[in-house]
Formats: C-alpha cells, structure tokens, sequence
C-alpha cells in the first residue's frame, strides 16, 4: 500500500491479525475518498500470505466478489509485496481494477518503501 494513498484503517470486529476479524480501509482511488470492509479469510504464516474478502464499500459497486490476497517474498533484506485481485464485475463494462492494484504495489527495503516499477508487473485476468 502506499501511504499516501490511505487515509485510515479501523479494526470493527476481532483481533488483529486473526482470522475472521473484519477491517475498514479508507483510501484514496482516482482522487476520490473511497471505503472497503474487508474479512481475513485467511491466514498462512509459512507462506507469508493473507487472504481477505471485501464485504462491503465503495468497491462492491463495481465488483459481484472481490477477493484479495498479499504474499510477500524476502529477498535478503528486501521484501516484495505482490497483492492479487480475484474478481467479478457486476457487468462487461467495469473495467478491471488495474488502477487500484498499481496503487498497491510497494517494495519494503531499508531504505523504505517505495512504488515497484511496472513492468515488473504481470497481469492476470479472471
């Protein structure tokens, strides 16, 4: 996530962290203050990902489903954050959420964390 795109994040169910628990994200989206209620769906420590479902907000105006999940590789001192969206739009003409998933791509290095350039960026389409 970029910093200076969120403008908050609330915990309304749960614990941090814990399956279940549902999160309000308030976030910047084409200039706009957007919501999304998310619930962690899972959890897998190993594997160093998250699994969160969107449940309510601004996003399932456009989206039947929206699911989300961030992984993070460790590359020495480097963690790269790759975040996947599974989605169905409400109809043929929404556009994929391509805007929102290059807003989210960071890297977390000593240095801080900074926007990863896009073509190191895959897409994958439903």
């Amino acid at each position: 996530m970029s910093p200076g795109n969120i403008k908050g994040v609330d915990l309304h169910e749960g614990e941090w962290g814990t399956v279940g628990s549902v999160i309000v994200w308030d976030f910047f989206h084409d200039g706009k203050l957007k919501v999304a209620k998310e619930v962690i769906e899972a959890i897998d420590e190993e594997k160093k990902s998250v699994c969160f479902k969107v449940i309510g907000g601004d996003i399932l105006e456009a989206y039947t489903k929206f699911l989300i999940t961030v992984h993070v590789d460790t590359h020495g001192e480097e963690n790269v954050v790759t975040w996947t969206f599974h989605y169905e739009k409400v109809n043929e003409k929404i556009e994929d959420p391509e805007k929102l998933s290059l807003e989210s791509r960071v890297v977390d290095s000593p240095g801080g964390m900074r926007l990863i350039d896009s073509s190191l960026v895959k897409k994958h389409r439903p």
